[in-house]
């Protein structure tokens, strides 16, 4: 969560690097790649952003409070891509 406050203030560079730490440390702390994913979102890295997401998606799925919004990121990700088709999919399980 200190990453995402991180984010937030505009301390990107540091907010990478402290969701990183927190997710060597438990793989599946969501907090952490909801930060990541704001990263990546404000760094305009959204292919980044969709294959760290895709390659994450067991470990912060499970939790049910933050999954659904990282859904949204992730359609947001899909959107500046220009693949609407997908993007509708994560719309439906965030909404």
């Amino acid at each position: 969560m200190y990453a995402f406050g991180l984010c937030e203030t505009n301390m990107i560079e540091r907010a990478e690097k402290q969701a990183q730490y927190s997710l060597e440390l438990n793989e599946h702390d969501a907090w952490a790649t909801h930060a990541l994913t704001h990263v990546n979102e404000y760094m305009g890295q959204t292919s980044i952003g969709i294959k760290f997401l895709e390659k994450t998606e067991k470990q912060w799925r499970q939790c049910d409070v933050l999954s659904p919004h990282i859904d949204w990121h992730w359609a947001l990700y899909e959107l500046e891509q220009d693949n609407w088709e997908k993007q509708k999919k994560f719309f439906v399980v965030a909404f």
